[in-house]
């Protein structure tokens, strides 16, 4: 299953997409902005550390972990690993439920294309058993391999024709009025299967601190093992 978060800086989507996402028992995340701190998350900042932390996860010792601030380049280096080792772990363990969050797709992907594993992931993988949680400023900024397979779009405040326009083309046109209206927390929630679309007007059910106590930094950890 795949869901789409989109809206600009401090609306709340990388907020609501972590919140969906820690429904599920282990998870992955690339956050190249460095901003979820979660406590008990395997903190990476590097291609080594998160091939280890990988394996941790797919053998429970830890629930979840974050490729956060690379060290190395986001697009060269840190994105193609996060996403070779995400194929690598559902080819391994196929019936193993894993929610994989990347926030800021635009880092990683241009508008023409998306990450060759990352395809591998939206188009192959059991949609019963992987989430993906996708997060984007714009709708435009989204391949559009992402956006014509996505089960949900969960939509912030919009007002930019041209982005309109994009969410015009895939959803009813209810929900191009309703985006341009909301207030800085409301979203609405465009069902694709069902055509449906649904707001969301109560920040405070899905408000969480992304930053909530000391992570595991899995280098530290690395050194004391």
């Amino acid at each position: 299953m795949t869901r789409l978060f989109l809206g600009r800086r401090g609306r709340g989507k990388t907020t609501l997409a972590y919140y969906e996402a820690a429904k599920v028992k282990r998870r992955i995340v690339f956050d190249p902005r460095g901003i979820i701190r979660r406590q008990g998350s395997a903190v990476c900042h590097t291609a080594g550390d998160f091939e280890q932390a990988i394996d941790a996860l797919a053998n429970g010792e830890v629930s979840e972990v974050v490729y956060a601030k690379p060290v190395e380049s986001i697009k060269r280096v840190a994105f193609p690993k996060f996403t070779a080792e995400v194929k690598a772990l559902i080819v391994a363990r196929p019936e193993l439920p894993i929610a994989v969050l990347v926030d800021e797709l635009s880092f990683v992907c241009e508008r023409s294309s998306l990450d060759e594993d990352l395809e591998w992931i939206l188009k192959t993988s059991d949609p019963d058993v992987v989430q993906l949680f996708l997060t984007c400023h714009r709708p435009s900024d989204v391949p559009v391999d992402a956006r014509a397979i996505a089960d949900y779009w969960y939509i912030f405040q919009t007002t930019q024709e041209h982005d309109l326009g994009v969410i015009k083309e895939r959803c009813k046109a209810q929900t191009v009025a309703l985006v341009g209206e909301l207030r800085d927390h409301d979203f609405v929630l465009w069902n694709d299967a069902r055509g449906t679309v649904h707001e969301y007007r109560d920040p405070g059910e899905w408000w969480i601190p992304l930053k909530d106590g000391r992570p595991i930094e899995w280098a530290e950890l690395s050194r004391v093992g």
